[in-house]
């Protein structure tokens, strides 16, 4: 019993954080005056990707450097 509420605990601290890295990285991209549309053009992630990133959703981490890196966050890491 103990295990699944740890279990779940997890889950939700992962949500969270997700939850805010995909809050943080929609405020550059809106800070730096990029619609969803270039910066699908830019990362080579396509735009239903990045809405659903956008959205809370869980994405590769392959297409979360892209994204970083498109809009010049990767000296940050």
């Amino acid at each position: 019993k103990m295990v699944i509420i740890e279990m779940v605990k997890v889950n939700l601290q992962e949500k969270a954080i997700l939850k805010e890295l995909s809050v943080r990285i929609k405020q550059c991209r809106i800070a730096s005056g990029i619609t969803q549309e270039e910066l699908a053009e830019r990362s080579l992630v396509s735009v239903s990707t990045i809405r659903r990133f956008e959205g809370g959703y869980d994405i590769s981490l392959s297409k979360l450097i892209c994204l970083l890196k498109a809009l010049g966050l990767d000296n940050n890491l």
